[in-house]
């Protein structure tokens, strides 16, 4: 399967998207949730990916795909990227292109691509004040 087909067929998942403030379950929420575009490509939250305050979102650009590791810190509505890779199509199969594991600090803004899926995540887990 192609990049971009397999990019399609996730967007055709976050199609039924459900509101971010809706506390995340298996029932009701789709794996994939469209959180927008970002200069055109789509940008998904996978919510299978969580553990704990630990998520993922990938960006698609075009024929490669950014997949981000979150930490969210709940208490403090602190948010860090944690793992930044990218993803080539090589023989119809998503290839590590390259990596980055260090730890940087990005500011928390619930209306952003990469915050918005911090408010389920810390809603999910029962953290106070969410």
């Amino acid at each position: 399967m192609n990049y971009l087909k397999f990019f399609t067929s996730l967007l055709i998942v976050a199609s039924t998207v459900f509101s971010l403030n809706r506390v995340a379950s298996a029932q009701d929420v789709p794996r994939y949730i469209y959180l927008g575009d970002n200069e055109g490509m789509p940008v998904l939250f996978d919510t299978e990916s969580q553990s704990g305050t630990t998520y993922k979102i990938y960006i698609g650009n075009g024929k490669k795909m950014t997949e981000i590791t979150l930490q969210a810190s709940c208490n403090e509505s602190r948010l860090f990227i944690i793992n930044y890779a990218l993803y080539g199509v090589d023989n119809n199969r998503l290839k590590l292109v390259s990596q980055d594991t260090k730890v940087e600090e990005v500011e928390f803004n619930p209306k952003t691509i990469l915050g918005a899926p911090m408010v389920a995540v810390c809603k999910k887990i029962g953290a106070s004040g969410w």
